[in-house]
């Protein structure tokens, strides 16, 4: 027992390092973003996703560097799947959001596409360093298609109270906070998995992934309530693309892994399968309504429960 709380104490500085750590991090480049005036869906999709995708690639990172490969990759597949069953269905349940018609044709289209890209390289059962630059390759292929789309000259000048200075202090405080809070979360979550008997693959996909998808949690709950919504969904897919495109590429790139079955046969299958359903849902009526929220949230409980039913 005395071993399991001194993990849960780890685990628990860590959420709230990632948590605090991605704020600061978001305050600032939000802020930073406005001054130039960028569009809110660009914030969301470029800004927010990094400052919310950064204790995924921080914890990403850390995993690969202490060769947990099945912790490093199922932290990606993990937070994808929580960003669109449980952050997207929970703001849109609070507040439907609005679909433009540019979301429809280029950001999910591009998460999809994403999406099936790292499943097929999975079915290789490792994913090599040429497939992480192809990864990354995309990756800047997408920071060139928001740099191409992010002026908005009616924003340009707002948010001017506060100084550059602070904005960048927030930025650089925040990033640090991510690095600390990963590695403390990934200790302890890795040691409770031994503990517990629960093999690694499983409880980074659930457990990691949920951890580290809090801050996209809050900030897509806050953009919501303070009537940004494409903020929330910029928030939900730019993340979703950080994770397969930066994450997974950089990792691979650092440091080739293994895949296990557990990921192509459970984990990749509900990441493409939700992606996929997002775009019939927001097309339907142009905007992600509490019934598609309410289905979001009820697949990703069910595949929670699933998940640990079928190993035990």
């Amino acid at each position: 027992m005395g071993a399991i709380l001194y993990n849960l104490f780890f685990v628990g500085v860590g959420v709230v390092l990632l948590t605090k750590g991605a704020d600061w991090l978001i305050t600032g480049s939000v802020g930073i973003a406005r001054k130039f005036g960028v569009s809110s869906m660009i914030v969301g999709l470029t800004l927010v996703a990094f400052g919310t995708s950064a204790p995924e690639l921080a914890a990403t990172l850390v995993s690969a560097a202490h060769g947990k490969g099945d912790i490093a990759f199922g932290n990606v597949v993990g937070s994808n799947i929580c960003n669109i069953g449980l952050i997207l269905g929970v703001a849109a349940l609070i507040k439907p959001i609005k679909v433009e018609r540019s979301t429809l044709k280029r950001e999910i289209p591009f998460m999809i596409a994403a999406s099936v890209i790292i499943y097929i390289f999975a079915f290789n059962s490792i994913i090599t360093r040429w497939m992480g630059f192809i990864l990354l390759a995309g990756f800047v292929i997408f920071l060139y298609h928001c740099a191409k789309n992010a002026q908005d000259p009616e924003l340009k000048g707002e948010n001017q109270k506060e100084s550059p200075a602070k904005l960048v202090t927030y930025v650089v405080v925040g990033g640090i906070g991510l690095v600390i809070g990963a590695e403390l979360f990934l200790r302890g979550a890795v040691n409770l998995a031994r503990i517990l008997g629960i093999s690694e693959a499983i409880i980074s996909l659930s457990l990691v992934a949920l951890g580290t998808s809090l801050p996209e949690l809050s900030a897509s709950l806050v953009a919501t309530w303070k009537k940004e919504p494409s903020i929330a969904l910029g928030n939900v897919i730019g993340s979703n693309i950080f994770n397969i495109l930066l994450v997974g590429g950089a990792t691979a790139t650092i440091c080739p892994f293994k895949i296990s079955g557990d990921f192509i046969y459970i984990g990749l299958p509900v990441m493409l399968a939700l992606a996929v359903l997002l775009a019939p849902f927001a097309w339907t009526r142009k905007k992600i309504g509490r019934v598609e929220g309410g289905i979001f949230l009820a697949l990703y409980i069910t595949y929670i429960v699933w998940l640990y039913g079928i190993k035990h």
